[in-house]
């Protein structure tokens, strides 16, 4: 199984799947199949995956819908859900509270290329003090301000 890393809060609990599974050993975890309007093979293993990771959490991966925002939500409304993907891991958030939400990437030096579309200037000098190495920071900033 591809439970990687999981962690439960006092309002919150939340997991991480490493994909490792091909697509229908997922349909088998998680019960379910991706929709046919996936039609990208790794988006409909990364879907999948996600419903392996909230069967794993405790939740009927049926249970989750979406907005026509894009925006996750349980349809049981228990808990709010967050959910995120990268390279070869998903994420699941669930929380008590609506403001909650999770984001996971790939480390890359891409984001240097694009730092400019997402850090201020007060942002870009604090990153300088910050301790961290600069792909570090700048992934830090970007993850924060997905979720």
């Amino acid at each position: 199984m591809g439970l990687y890393h999981s962690e439960d809060g006092k309002n919150y609990r939340y997991g991480i799947w490493k994909i490792v599974e091909e697509e229908k050993e997922l349909q088998e975890l998680s019960g379910c199949q991706a929709p046919s309007n996936i039609i990208n093979n790794a988006r409909r293993v990364e879907y999948l995956a996600v419903r392996s990771l909230a069967m794993t959490m405790g939740v009927n991966p049926n249970d989750i819908l979406y907005l026509i925002s894009g925006k996750p939500y349980l349809t049981n409304g228990e808990y709010n859900i967050s959910i995120s993907h990268t390279k070869g891991y998903v994420a699941v958030l669930l929380s008590s509270n609506n403001m909650s939400a999770i984001d996971i990437e790939a480390r890359s030096d891409r984001i240097l290329k694009i730092r400019k579309k997402f850090m201020a200037p007060e942002e870009e000098k604090g990153l300088a003090t910050s301790g961290s190495d600069e792909v570090t920071g700048l992934l830090l900033h970007w993850c924060a301000k997905e979720a």
